[in-house]
């Protein structure tokens, strides 16, 4: 049976959330200075990016390493599972701290910490 398209999930995008994350540390590792603003694999596909709000703080090339962006985006160091339950865990650190330092984006809905 042929399958039909699958229809586009409403995501959430936050240019102010994005520019806040890439002002955290990796948080992978901890480098403060490279970080990249990291969209989460689970729900991402050809055309399709995930919620702002899977995002997380993931550093770029530096120090001769590629970063942690690309160790556990790209690079195929983790198996899928694995790196949807680190996306998830690095989410939500990313999440915390932007919520701890009173920066969330007003015009930003909160996420849902239950629906993980």
């Amino acid at each position: 049976m042929p399958q039909s398209p699958r229809p586009k999930q409403q995501v959430l995008v936050s240019e102010e959330y994005r520019a806040l994350v890439r002002q955290l540390p990796c948080a992978r590792c901890g480098h403060a200075g490279a970080t990249q603003f990291c969209h989460a694999d689970l729900g991402k596909g050809a055309g399709y990016k995930t919620d702002d709000r899977r995002g997380w703080a993931g550093c770029g090339p530096h120090d001769g390493t590629m970063g942690c962006h690309y160790l556990v985006g790209s690079s195929g160091h983790y198996p899928k599972e694995r790196r949807r339950l680190l996306e998830a865990i690095y989410a939500r650190w990313t999440r915390e701290q932007i919520l701890q330092a009173g920066l969330w984006p007003s015009a930003l809905p909160p996420w849902d910490e239950q629906s993980e």
